[in-house]
């Protein structure tokens, strides 16, 4: 969005230039990002770093607000003082791609037999807190329980470290794949369990 309104050559330049700015902008949309609550269709805000207006002024030779106007987000996005306030319709587009690649990978994988037994569903990672996708995979799959951990997004980091230090929290894990190793030896009875003994071309 944000490339369309101020264009590929202004992103460049202040995803270069500003190094600082384009982080925080970054942070603060991660951050609207959890907050945002579907029910409540709020408009989020983001505040606006001061170089990059000044930025797209100096290359376009025009201000953001007149942009934003003569745009396809004229009903969607607004710029007040140094605020961008994107109403939550256009928010929700910004995930509904990526939400769906992950309810489709959750359906496929309880398709499997293994998964018959399944009756919950754990969301953990940063995209977990998003109210966006906690609130479609509760709709989509309404016959399960859906957890969400406390800092969730904390969860995969901790686990990770907790498991560097003790590996045997793990009780066991499922591979996609394996292999094994067949050897048969000539019997042995002294130490060969007996009721293991078989025959092949008449050798024990």
């Amino acid at each position: 969005m944000l490339k369309e309104l101020f264009g590929n050559e202004v992103m460049k330049q202040f995803k270069r230039n500003n190094g600082d700015d384009f982080l925080q902008l970054l942070r603060d949309f991660e951050v609207k990002k959890k907050n945002y609550r579907v029910e409540g269709k709020e408009s989020v805000s983001i505040r606006m770093p001061l170089s990059l207006t000044e930025l797209f002024l100096d290359i376009e030779g025009s201000d953001v607000a007149t942009k934003i106007a003569i745009s396809r987000y004229n009903e969607t996005v607004r710029l007040k003082r140094d605020k961008l306030y994107i109403a939550g319709s256009l928010v929700e587009t910004f995930f509904s791609e990526t939400i769906k690649m992950i309810i489709d990978e959750v359906v496929s994988i309880l398709k499997h037999d293994r998964c018959s037994d399944v009756s919950a569903i754990m969301m953990a990672g940063g995209f977990a807190e998003a109210d966006t996708l906690q609130h479609a995979i509760k709709k989509q799959f309404q016959s399960l329980e859906v957890f969400i951990p406390l800092d969730g997004s904390l969860s995969v980091f901790k686990g990770a470290v907790i498991y560097g230090h003790n590996p045997n929290v793990v009780s066991s894990r499922v591979c996609n794949y394996t292999y094994g190793l067949a050897v048969a030896m000539q019997f042995d009875p002294s130490i060969h369990d007996s009721r293991k003994k078989v025959y092949r071309d008449e050798i024990e």
